[in-house]
């Protein structure tokens, strides 16, 4: 059965003792109230100075009166786990206050030894003293089936026991509030062999020993553990004389020195409450010390395990129980709770008992899941296990294996009444997760339990605050001071904040979408009764149900699969890859092996030699021609436009020599006319560039003359003969076009015999090189394929005829081209850096000793006038 936990909160691990968990001087009188602390104790030295908690004269005794007290009135039960919503324990120290101290003045409630000795350590710590929590392993001994207790009394569990180790002028003391009856419900020293009356006549020892578990070949090798021991009726205690006989020490718990963590403790705590081998998940338990009259020491106990309630009072402590009520039904049982052990349960939690925890009969050999499962197996148990988990989660088609089955009525209305309590909850998820929240949960888990079931899908508003979050991390803001709280609401007078433009936006579509659909005139009344009633079961919990588990997913995915078959959706799929057809390989023209052959050339990007050698030639010529028209392009630009003049004048006379140059070397088109003879005796001109000119023939055209006659009708309605006639013909009058004066140029085409001699020896040797090219090219390559050879005359007015155009656009990009400032062109001088400072004229050399020649010597010959 699946659990929710109640709370998100881990349990606080500290870094230093300064920083772990303590309760306020307020929620310490809560629990001195709680516990019910007499006023006289509440006056201790500790009280008032915390640094006297850990010496053994004041703080001892007060660590006693607590421990006393606390078991007396703070019972040890395990009911969170058999009647919470939850079923989990939480081990926060503030969700502990809540149980123990603010719940507990109202319901009584307790709790187990992990939670008891985490709330009392934290009381004890809170009060100045040095605590260190511990871990142990609880004997078998104690265990309620009788088996084991025979078979296995001698060993000892896992580590599922938790208690504190309390300092006293550099000496530990073991405080444990968290054993039941079982526990010394009093503080004792951690020293070997220590020996001493707890509840008369029982008797407690502690030893330093090895535990038959701990495997080593001799004794003295083997690990040692702080064994606790109890002898309930030690010999002599009845006043017998056979007090020479060794006592029955009975062992309880052995426990470390080392401190264990709290999130070792949420392990061990998280085990004891949910395994089936633990008693806790099976057994209800509820234990509670009775005090003398004079609240000095304890005298006695109360136990609820099962279906009865026992008592032991006075000499009977360690002997045989006192059956004080029997109960067998549910309600006896909480009856009993609250008037014997001051236990309230809230309505909430009496709906939510576990179903195990009706059976209210506790026989030892009925009761044990451990042995019952090891009589099982281990295989019938995970079979059993399957098998369920395939009925919860495997949808229809479960279902209807469980129908084709053949099982009996009973079993069949079990599985599904099974089935249908988990399909309910899977579908009320939200709404069983709210209602399992204790009350001292806090606000995250309830906006969490409270939250939209995820749909697979990522809404606007949390994608674009996540890629807020993304692009400007929060600001990390120091921790809130302690003081006066404002005010949640101050009325300014202002209008309060409206809806943004973008959320109106974003929902503006659906809502007109939805309205449009409700008022269609065309649906009846129940159709919109229908639509409202679908529209409204969008927003319902089980509506977008989404599964939680990888086999919920995959039964929800069957399930689809399933209505499609049903559908028909899956009829005349195409299986397998798809197949590439290529109709060429059943061509009747084309040969096999010629085929294959291209086939393979294609897929291998394989070509033919003269291919090859044809891009080379191509490539050639063109890195050829572009290079030769840049050169010609920039040296007619320039040449132009060194002669001066405006940018309009230098343009004007590039377009002059670009008119010039079309006039005397024009570009040659090939045009090719078809000429076609149609049904009419026309003649239909189509050329290359796929325009279609007709012409008609002159004598085609027909004058053609039309008569307009005018008659009217006389009295007796006879037409008159026709008193004009207009005739109108098709000529029109002949204008008389003005003749049109050819332009002439009017410079000849720009030509530079300089230019060309001095270009001369590098324009032959590319064009041999591309004339040898192409003889490479045209011996490979076939007839219909061939080029011709290049010539630099057809090369060159080509280049001419093509450059001449875009002179003048070259022209006017060089002259509003930015000019580069700040470089200076130094001229170079000859000789080096050095030889700048020397000077022209002879050189002088002093061999005298005076006058000495010196540095100021040296300074003045050296910037000295060149002249002088």
């Amino acid at each position: 059965m699946a659990h929710a936990t109640p709370s998100k909160k881990h349990a606080q691990m500290a870094i230093n003792v300064k920083d772990r968990p303590k309760y306020s001087e307020a929620q310490l009188q809560t629990y001195f109230k709680r516990i019910k602390l007499p006023h006289k104790y509440q006056g201790s030295p500790v009280l008032s100075d915390p640094s006297l908690a850990r010496t053994k004269q004041h703080g001892l005794p007060l660590v006693q009166t607590l421990a006393r007290y606390h078991v007396c009135n703070v019972p040890f039960e395990n009911l969170e786990i058999h009647y919470s919503a939850h079923k989990a324990v939480s081990l926060n120290m503030d969700d502990l206050f809540a149980r123990f101290a603010e719940r507990g003045l109202k319901y009584g409630r307790g709790g187990r030894c992990m939670e008891n000795n985490s709330f009392f350590g934290t009381v004890l710590r809170s009060l100045g003293y040095d605590v260190r929590n511990c871990a142990g392993r609880v004997s078998r001994m104690m265990s309620p089936n009788a088996e084991t207790r025979e078979q296995q009394g001698q060993t000892y569990d896992g580590w599922n026991h938790m208690l504190n180790l309390v300092r006293f002028d550099r000496e530990w003391w073991v405080v444990d509030v968290g054993m039941g009856v079982f526990g010394p419900n009093m503080p004792y020293p951690l020293q070997d062999g220590y020996e001493c009356e707890s509840i008369a006549p029982r008797r407690i020892r502690l030893q330093w020993r090895s535990i038959p578990e701990h495997a080593a070949e001799r004794e003295e090798d083997a690990q040692k553990l702080w064994c606790y021991d109890v002898c309930f009726q030690p010999h002599g205690s009845n006043g017998d004389s056979t007090s020479g006989q060794p006592d029955n020490w009975v062992p309880v718990v052995c426990f470390t020195e080392m401190e264990f963590l709290p999130q070792d403790y949420e392990m061990m705590s998280w085990f004891t409450s949910t395994s089936p081998k633990s008693f806790f998940t099976y057994m209800v338990l509820c234990m509670k010390m009775i005090m003398d009259e004079d609240g000095e020491k304890i005298v006695g106990d109360l136990t609820l395990g099962g279906d009865k309630v026992r008592k032991t009072d006075g000499p009977m402590i360690g002997g045989k129980k006192e059956v004080i009520r029997d109960m067998k039904t549910e309600k006896e049982r909480i009856d009993a709770l609250r008037e014997i052990f001051g236990v309230e349960l809230t309505d909430e939690e009496k709906e939510n008992v576990r179903p195990e925890t009706l059976r209210t009969g506790v026989d030892d050999k009925s009761t044990d899941r451990s042995r019952v499962e090891r009589e099982r197996g281990a295989l019938s148990r995970r079979l059993e296990q399957m098998s369920e988990e395939s009925l919860e989660t495997g949808g229809k088609s479960a279902i209807k294996a469980v129908e084709e089955a053949g099982f009996g009525e009973d079993l069949k209305r079990q599985l599904e009444e099974k089935i249908a309590s988990t399909s309910f909850r899977n579908e009320n998820a939200n709404a069983f997760a709210q209602a399992g929240l204790p009350s001292s949960a806090g606000k995250f888990e309830r906006d969490t339990a409270a939250a939209q079931v995820w749909t697979g899908t990522e809404s606007v508003a949390d994608a674009s605050l996540r890629m807020l979050n993304d692009a400007h991390k929060p600001l990390r803001l120091p921790p809130r001071q302690p003081g006066v709280r404002l005010p949640t609401k101050v009325d300014t007078g202002r209008k309060g904040s409206t809806v943004g433009a973008g959320v109106r936006l974003a929902t503006a579509r659906d809502k007109t979408s939805v309205y449009a659909t409700s008022k269609d005139p065309s649906l009846s009344e129940n159709e919109r009764k229908r639509l409202r009633a679908e529209l409204k079961a969008r927003f319902q919990s089980g509506a977008r149900q989404v599964p939680a588990t990888v086999q919920g997913l995959a039964s929800l995915a069957n399930e689809r699969i399933e209505d499609a078959i049903a559908r028909g959706q899956f009829k005349n799929l195409p299986r397998g890859k798809e197949i590439v057809r290529d109709y060429n390989a059943s061509n009747p023209f084309l040969d096999t092996t010629e085929y294959f052959m291209n086939k393979m050339i294609q897929k291998q990007e394989i070509v033919p030699p003269w291919i090859e050698k044809q891009q080379e030639l191509v490539a050639t010529a063109t890195r050829f021609r572009s290079r030769l028209r840049a050169d010609w392009r920039r040296h007619v630009s320039r040449s132009i436009s060194s002669r001066g003049g405006s940018l309009e004048v230098q343009m004007r006379l590039a377009d002059e020599y670009a008119f010039a140059e079309s006039e005397t070397n024009p570009h040659t088109k090939k045009v090719e006319q078809v000429n076609v003879v149609d049904s009419g005796g026309q003649l239909t001109q189509i050329t290359l560039s796929g325009k279609l000119k007709t012409t008609f023939a002159a004598d085609h055209e027909a004058d053609t003359e039309i008569e307009i006659l005018e008659q009217t009708f006389d009295d007796h309605g006879n037409l008159k003969p026709p008193e004009a006639k207009l005739k109108i013909t098709p000529k029109q009058p002949e204008v008389s076009a003005l003749p049109e004066t050819p332009r002439q140029p009017t410079v000849p085409p720009f030509r530079d015999p300089q230019w060309e001699q001095t270009e001369t020896s590098y324009l032959k040797t590319a064009i041999n090189n591309l004339n040898s090219l192409t003889r490479s090219y045209n011996l490979m390559a076939p007839d219909l394929a061939k080029k011709p050879y290049f010539s630099l005359d057809r090369e060159l007015r080509t280049c001419f005829a093509d450059v001449a155009p875009s002179v003048a656009a070259k022209i006017r990009e060089r002259a509003l081209a930015p000019k580069i400032k700040g470089v200076e062109v130094i001229g170079h001088r000859p000789g080096g850096v050095l030889h700048r400072f020397s000077m022209d004229g002879p050189a002088h050399v002093y061999d005298e000793v005076r006058p000495q020649y010196g540095f100021k010597q040296f300074w003045r010959d050296l910037f000295a006038s060149k002249k002088k």
